[in-house]
């Protein structure tokens, strides 16, 4: 706590910029149907980094119900559970639409919390010379770093509303809450 208190403003500007147009404020055009002068004015909380799309937005898939979904692999005879840490897939953090020059690899072990329980992923950081400290970087993604210094757990703004709304309603614990994420991911009991 005493690390987070000099940079609480610096935490409250990202959360806000967020809420505002964010990587969409110097965008042109739109970025799902690239129409020139359509600057897009949907936003879409379910995406990563909150995609801003115009009007005339073709059928699309969001980001982040990709990232965030419980996956399973064909083994020859059955499914099994997977993530897309194991898939090989890796998340760029603040550029949206674009590979990053300079990406920097977050942990080995990143753990992001989300409604539909807990997900390992694999995350690289900008490095870029005018980047952003890392703990903005995943505030920009509407993720929640449990720490400011080296991040590698982080809480979904849709799960910490979600648990907002469960404490006001119900007075479930956060103790109580988080075994219910357990059990979201893995109810047999048998992954620790």
């Amino acid at each position: 706590l005493k690390t987070w208190i000099p940079m609480h403003d610096s935490f409250l500007d990202s959360m806000l910029w967020g809420d505002g147009r964010g990587y969409a404020l110097d965008t042109l055009g739109c970025p799902d149907c690239e129409a020139p002068g359509q600057s897009g004015t949907i936003h879409c909380e379910e995406c990563f980094g909150g995609a801003l799309l115009c009007p005339f937005m073709s059928l699309y898939i969001p980001l982040a119900l990709l990232i965030l979904t419980p996956y399973e692999v064909w083994n020859g005879r059955s499914f099994n559970n997977t993530s897309l840490k194991d898939l090989s897939l890796i998340i760029q953090l603040s550029h949206p639409n674009a590979l990053c020059p300079n990406p920097k690899a977050g942990p080995t072990l990143f753990v992001i919390f989300h409604t539909n329980g807990l997900h390992a992923l694999n995350v690289c950081f900008c490095d870029c010379t005018q980047a952003v400290p890392l703990y903005q970087q995943l505030l920009c993604s509407h993720w929640f770093p449990a720490t400011v210094l080296q991040p590698q757990t982080c809480v979904t703004f849709q799960l910490l509303h979600h648990f907002h709304l469960q404490t006001l309603q119900s007075n479930i614990s956060a103790y109580h809450f988080y075994e219910a994420l357990i059990q979201e991911t893995d109810n047999t009991g048998l992954t620790p």
